[in-house]
């Protein structure tokens, strides 16, 4: 028997089948066009995402930023605190107290440099006198009328509290023994020009390096004085200086007996022995500015050296 497959059945199959695959094809399709929709979607949402992330990104920036500003202010203001605390605890460590203060006014009138009594001391004694007080607080000298009834008072000698002072101040100030002494010169200066302000007296007072010290202010004087305790102690040696200008104004500035200040300009005498100073050039220096302006002409060039007193015990 020969089996044959008609047309109609044939042509069934086909259809059959190639419905089959246009079914198919049509998921097919369908799912592309599916997943490009998705992905286009997809796609639109990355575009938003990053520029979320975009701003995101550019906030953090702004924080970060900031942060950084912050961090750096506040160190400035833990820089500032901590000078400030520094400063405020020194001001305390150096205050001398009612016992001190009380023994340099009686030491004042005794030695007629207080009240209208001043006021007729000649130069060369308030120059002597300057000294004096620089040796005392350097612990080289007192006045053995006054201080024995200090120390039955008070426990302790007047002149070794006030050394105990300038040692506390110099050890603040950063002097060392291996520094130079023009290094331990720019310290003195630079602290003098930070840590004292001028301030005029309503009265012609002497005061003693520690008095200054005390007050954190004076006039050129105190400035004087003050200066050349400090230049002793460190083994500069040093004299004090009384001047005038040609409005016969009167000003008070250390000399020093150095050859220089290194690589910074001054102002200096050659030869100071027709004042009573040590053979050799003594420095101008004037307490009220720092190293670097010891040679500011327009100020020195004014003055006219009146008197001078070496610092030393007689």
């Amino acid at each position: 028997m020969i089996l044959t497959i008609s047309s109609f059945s044939l042509s069934g199959y086909f259809a059959y089948e190639n419905h089959k695959l246009l079914t198919v094809y049509q998921i097919e399709i369908n799912d592309i066009v599916f997943l490009k929709e998705e992905n286009f979607r997809l796609e639109e949402q990355m575009s938003s995402l990053q520029k979320q992330v975009n701003e995101l990104q550019f906030q953090l920036s702004i924080k970060e930023d900031n942060f950084t500003r912050i961090s750096e202010d506040f160190q400035e203001l833990q820089k500032e605190y901590e000078s400030f605390k520094r400063e405020y605890e020194l001001v305390n460590e150096l205050k001398i107290g009612n016992s001190l203060t009380s023994f340099y006014e009686c030491l004042r009138h005794e030695e007629s440099f207080s009240g209208d009594a001043s006021y007729k001391a000649t130069d060369e004694d308030k120059a002597k006198f300057a000294v004096k007080l620089i040796l005392h607080d350097l612990n080289r000298l007192s006045w053995v009328s006054i201080e024995d009834e200090y120390y039955k008072k008070i426990g302790i000698h007047s002149h070794d509290a006030a050394w105990s002072i300038v040692q506390l101040a110099l050890n603040n100030i950063g002097v060392k023994e291996d520094n130079s002494p023009i290094e331990n010169i720019e310290k003195i200066l630079a602290f003098l020009n930070e840590y004292i302000e001028y301030e005029i007296e309503f009265d012609n007072i002497f005061r003693a390096p520690i008095e200054t010290l005390s007050m954190s202010c004076g006039d050129c004087e105190d400035y004087n004085i003050l200066a050349s305790a400090f230049f002793e102690a460190i083994g500069v040696d040093s004299a004090v200086g009384f001047f005038k200008n040609s409005e016969d104004e009167y000003h008070a500035m250390v000399l020093i007996h150095l050859n220089d200040l290194g690589k910074h300009g001054f102002w200096y005498f050659e030869d100071l022995t027709h004042m009573g100073l040590q053979k050799g050039k003594w420095i101008i220096i004037e307490p009220q500015y720092d190293i670097e302006h010891q040679d500011y002409n327009e100020w020195m060039s004014q003055w006219s050296l009146t008197i001078a007193s070496e610092v030393k015990e007689s």
